[in-house]
């Protein structure tokens, strides 16, 4: 009775349509693991890149003029218009923004900063962060910047699953003699893995930045 026993599990064991369904049950399980870590490595390489750059340029300007250390910077109203999804492309739509930037250090070179924005999609984020001013040279600047908000699709095709939304955007442009500024900025939006989907999206904007006093 046991011989009978195990050489029904030998013949069990070695049946192949089961070896086949174990098999393709693993290959499915390993490639919905595999695909759920690659759209986490996107994330990380971009973010990576975001900071890689930043450090990048705070080390160029530790080499900039002695006197913009010592100049006092003004308050900026900025005024923006871009290209949301510029590179997914899957809802692209005209970004608008305006922002304050009280120009006020809270250390070292950082910053506040609040904004809202909206797209001809319906989609909207409001929030805030901070940011640093670097002059590379006489009339050209870089500010890199980081934020946290709360956003809603707005009935977009677009969505972003989280209603609480990170903001990481470099910006680089020139400084007029007159105080204002002429920008471009390439920002990356996204939920930081909160929801059970992070798509994220990257926007590409034109900033202008008008001095006023400060509000704060």
């Amino acid at each position: 009775m046991v011989g009978s026993r195990k050489a029904g599990k030998q013949k069990f064991s070695h049946n192949p349509a089961l070896i086949f369904l174990g098999n393709r049950r693993t290959i499915t399980h390993q490639c919905a693991v595999t695909f759920k870590k690659s759209n986490k490595g996107v994330y990380i390489v971009k973010n990576i890149f975001f900071w890689a750059a930043l450090c990048a340029f705070m080390l160029i300007s530790g080499s900039a003029k002695a006197q913009d250390t010592d100049a006092a910077k003004p308050a900026y109203l900025s005024l923006g218009l871009g290209i949301y999804d510029i590179t997914q492309n899957d809802d692209r739509a005209t970004d608008v923004r305006i922002e304050y930037r009280p120009g006020k250090p809270c250390f070292w070179k950082i910053e506040p900063w609040f904004g809202a924005e909206a797209t001809t999609d319906g989609s909207m984020w409001g929030g805030g962060g901070l940011l640093a001013n670097f002059m590379l040279a006489d009339n050209i600047y870089m500010t890199p910047s980081v934020g946290v908000g709360l956003y809603t699709d707005g009935g977009s095709d677009k969505d972003l699953d989280y209603p609480i939304e990170f903001r990481s955007q470099l910006e680089g442009g020139y400084e007029f003699t007159n105080g204002h500024r002429l920008g471009v900025s390439f920002g990356h939006t996204s939920n930081a893995d909160l929801g059970d989907d992070n798509p994220g999206v990257e926007t590409l904007n034109l900033y202008y930045h008008i001095p006023v006093g400060g509000i704060f």
